[in-house]
């Protein structure tokens, strides 16, 4: 089973024609059958040998309805060219029942020989948006080329629909034949259109033979449905979607006891759970808060520390120059008072030196003669005891100087 691709066209007054630019556009206020606003739709416009190509979305009716002023006025004009051509080669106007527009679409669906009328499936959806849209667009332009050189018609407009459930086109073009100063399609009876409907099924199928497609069945109404129709076996094929989904929400609700049970039980647990996080976060929170007023306190006394080993550095340095000061200037006075001494007992040193000599010289003589010599050395009793008493003076002097 593949996918199979195919086209009808159908005879429309201009003013009808216009009409279907509101669906077409997605400019009119409630747009039926739209099933994804967010994807964007596309409009091509035929303008002689360039054709431009605008991105539109359901939701930008302000956008959406330039693009149909655009496109209605183009039509308008060529509406008045026909009229205009009509009257100065025929005399008259043309008649007001006259079909000068062909309004057409492109679908698409699937070969399946037992259900030629069925629409797509979302898997079959699905398959067929994968299909590159460059490629679509490309092969729908070239089927409306090869219509306008076979029937001389002139296509106004192309639209790629994507919101809808299946992605499809629709087209406008002018069917007047300004050669010959007539509508092309007034003369068309009942068997030509039937012919012509099976040689724009061979037109479309070539232009979309490269991409896989099929031709359709030009009999078939899936091939040839009106959006409308279209539609209608869409919900179809959703009642059917919506009794299985019945069928599916029964066996749920057989089960929403159960859920609920687990429901309230989890509940249960949550609240638990709840409970012994508030707890935990109490307890974090009461223990950053001493672990906080430890810090400080640690801070603090470090801060103490700190100071007070200054102050005690500072201490010990001011005691230890003051005792160097002392020091210093306790020798310094005691050279002065041993200058001053020496001056003054500078004398007495002398006479020291002379009773030296005279016990030498009583130590020397014989026995008769220390009678003499004590006489002579009591002479000298006093000046002795003095100097004795600086011997002794000189003694403490050198003593405190070692210490």
């Amino acid at each position: 089973m593949g996918f199979v691709v195919s086209s009808t066209i159908t005879k429309q007054k201009t003013s009808k024609n216009k009409g279907m630019l509101y669906h077409n556009l997605r400019a009119s206020s409630k747009v039926e059958n739209v099933r994804d606003d967010t994807k964007n739709n596309k409009v091509f416009v035929f303008e002689n040998d360039e054709i431009k190509s605008v991105e539109f979305n359901t939701k930008d009716k302000i956008k959406n309805n330039k693009l149909l002023n655009y496109i209605s006025n183009k039509i308008d004009n060529v509406e008045e060219q026909i009229q205009d051509d009509y009257k100065k080669n025929h005399g008259k106007s043309l008649p007001r029942n006259s079909n000068n527009m062909l309004d057409g679409i492109i679908t698409f669906g699937v070969d399946d020989v037992d259900k030629d009328s069925r629409t797509l499936t979302q898997e079959e959806n699905d398959e067929l948006n994968k299909i590159n849209l460059e490629e679509m667009d490309r092969s729908a332009r070239n089927y409306l080329k090869d219509l306008e050189k076979e029937y001389g018609i002139k296509v106004n407009y192309m639209v790629r629909h994507q919101d809808e459930k299946t992605i499809h086109y629709h087209f406008s073009a002018t069917s007047y034949d300004f050669k010959n100063h007539k509508s092309m399609t007034s003369n068309f009876k009942k068997r030509d259109m039937s012919k012509m409907g099976e040689k724009i099924q061979d037109l479309v199928a070539k232009s979309y033979e490269n991409l896989g497609f099929k031709r359709g069945k030009s009999k078939s109404k899936a091939k040839h449905q009106t959006i409308l129709e279209m539609h209608k076996n869409e919900l179809l094929d959703l009642s059917s979607q919506i009794d299985t989904t019945k069928i599916d929400l029964e066996k749920l609700l057989e089960n929403l006891d159960d859920v609920k049970t687990n429901i309230d039980f989890n509940k249960i647990k949550m609240d638990k759970l709840d409970f012994a996080y508030n707890e935990a976060q109490k307890r974090t929170f009461n223990e950053k808060g001493l672990i906080g007023e430890l810090e400080a306190k640690k801070e603090a006394i470090s801060t103490q520390i700190q100071a007070l080993s200054l102050k005690l550095y500072r201490d010990f340095e001011n005691y230890e120059n003051k005792i160097k000061n002392h020091i210093l200037k306790t020798n310094e006075n005691a050279e002065k008072t041993l200058k001053s001494l020496e001056e003054i007992h500078k004398e007495d040193f002398k006479k020291y030196d002379e009773v030296q000599k005279f016990v030498k010289f009583i130590k020397i003589n014989n026995l008769e003669d220390r009678y003499e010599n004590f006489k002579i050395a009591s002479k000298h009793d006093e000046e002795y005891k003095k100097l004795q008493e600086l011997q002794d003076l000189e003694e403490t002097h050198n003593h405190n100087r070692h210490r």
